[in-house]
């Protein structure tokens, strides 16, 4: 009876995900951002038993990150361990718990798989670009020295490049900077401007894209 009527008083977990999908969708989230969290909780739903909040342990959630590890979901351990924590600090906000049992718990590592490109492979796959659309290697010479990704080299537009400077807005991130053309990088002897100017001799006649 007491252990019933200590259910009854607590907030159940599936209860709390109904609360916390509440809480994401007042957050403003982009719709794609908000889809991942929503995938998530459905996951949740099905790997954690809909107990009192405060019942589930550290040990818990430790068990559960490494199901995902084991099978090599590194990334999507990690990716869960980011979701969880932020479902038990709301609980923390709205007092139905005091601790965070995801805090104490390892984050995920993952084996390095990636290497740094040498200056020689560069150069060789740069060659090779050159056979190809005249777009290709301005878009690498642009992404090496800016050190911006593919998704925001791509949409680079004239109206970005004013003041001496580049202006870019990360697609990803949202994050805003301003990048002097004047940089350059000595090892393939060629500055920002450099390219730039080169681009706009192929590609100036279009109002937008600049390569």
């Amino acid at each position: 009876l007491v252990d019933r009527l200590s259910t009854e008083a607590s907030m159940l977990f599936h209860d709390w995900l109904d609360h916390y999908s509440k809480v994401i969708d007042s957050r403003g989230l982009k719709p794609k951002t908000l889809k991942e969290y929503n995938g998530k909780i459905r996951i949740l739903r099905t790997i954690i038993d809909n107990v009192p909040v405060e019942s589930i342990t550290t040990k818990d959630i430790a068990s559960i990150l490494a199901s995902y590890s084991a099978d090599g979901k590194i990334t999507t351990a990690k990716l869960m361990r980011i979701a969880l924590l932020d479902i038990f600090r709301e609980a923390i906000a709205d007092g139905h718990i005091t601790n965070n049992p995801v805090e104490a718990t390892r984050n995920p590592r993952s084996e390095i798989k990636r290497s740094r490109l040498s200056l020689s492979e560069y150069k060789e796959i740069y060659h090779c670009s050159l056979a190809l659309q005249p777009w290709i290697p301005l878009s690498i010479e642009l992404a090496l020295m800016t050190g911006q990704r593919v998704s925001d080299i791509s949409k680079i537009k004239w109206k970005d490049i004013r003041d001496g400077m580049l202006w870019v807005e990360q697609k990803k991130t949202g994050n805003k900077l301003v990048i002097d053309l004047s940089l350059t990088l000595d090892a393939i002897g060629v500055s920002i401007k450099d390219t730039v100017d080169r681009c706009k001799v192929l590609f100036g006649r279009f109002d937008n894209i600049i390569c």
